[in-house]
């Protein structure tokens, strides 16, 4: 296979990369390949900064943009030099961008700041030599309300409860967005209509790998070939079907 320890799933919400970093943990272990998966979070993440704060959804109250640099590089340093003595992959759902780069946005540093800030990352991973697999959504309500439909429409309150009321959602107005049955939606579509704008300018100047999907028409059985090409390991009928 390609030679990487590090694979980044990435995506808005409902772009399916939950569901993709799954689907290649799932191979990795049919292929007995050492991996592992890594969430985009929950207690005792090693990586994401707002979990070991005392309130990981209102940020804010605990630190600073330039603060959460800061403890955020610490982690990932931290984590490489746990892995260097293992030969496991990891994968991982988000956490390049969705996670703590959107934390980060949330505290409303600004667009250069955030770029900088996954360059260290990057940098930081460098002996790894990590990918992205970039799953791109173009109707960004529709993944929303897809999302919704599995997960309930309170996960969509609770989502706008805490983003649209954080520095970079007040300052824009998101809270005050109309335009749905459902209260915070459209300010939520708004969010990640920029995150995603902010992401797709970040993942065109990586300087690592990068296989960008633009997933929208669903053909999940094309993209998951798509992605094991890109990871040069084998197509077999069995995973070309996909999981979905």
């Amino acid at each position: 296979m390609r030679q990487t320890r590090y694979i980044f799933v990435e995506g808005i919400n409902g772009s399916g990369k939950s569901t993709t970093a799954t689907f290649l943990t799932n191979y990795f272990a049919e292929h007995k390949i050492p991996a592992r998966f890594l969430p985009e979070g929950g207690k005792g993440n090693p990586l994401r900064v707002a979990a070991s704060l005392p309130h990981p959804f209102q940020i804010w109250r605990d630190i600073t943009a330039d603060e959460f640099v800061r403890t955020s590089v610490r982690k990932w340093e931290g984590f490489v030099n746990a892995a260097r003595h293992s030969n496991a992959v990891t994968i991982c759902d988000g956490l390049l961008f969705h996670g703590n780069m959107m934390d980060l946005l949330l505290l409303n540093a600004k667009p250069e700041a955030v770029q900088s800030y996954i360059k260290d990352v990057v940098s930081v991973l460098r002996e790894l030599n990590p990918v992205l697999i970039y799953l791109y959504q173009d109707d960004v309500a529709n993944a929303l309300r897809r999302t919704a439909t599995t997960r309930g429409d309170e996960w969509i309150s609770i989502q706008a409860r805490w983003k649209l009321s954080s520095p970079y959602g007040r300052e824009r107005g998101l809270d005050q967005i109309e335009g749905s049955d459902l209260p915070g939606f459209g300010g939520l579509v708004r969010l990640l209509t920029e995150f995603r704008s902010l992401s797709e300018a970040i993942a065109a100047e990586l300087p690592i790998p990068v296989l960008r999907i633009d997933n929208t028409a669903g053909a999940w059985r094309e993209y998951y070939e798509n992605i094991l090409n890109f990871l040069e390991l084998p197509v077999n009928g069995h995973y070309a079907e996909g999981v979905r």
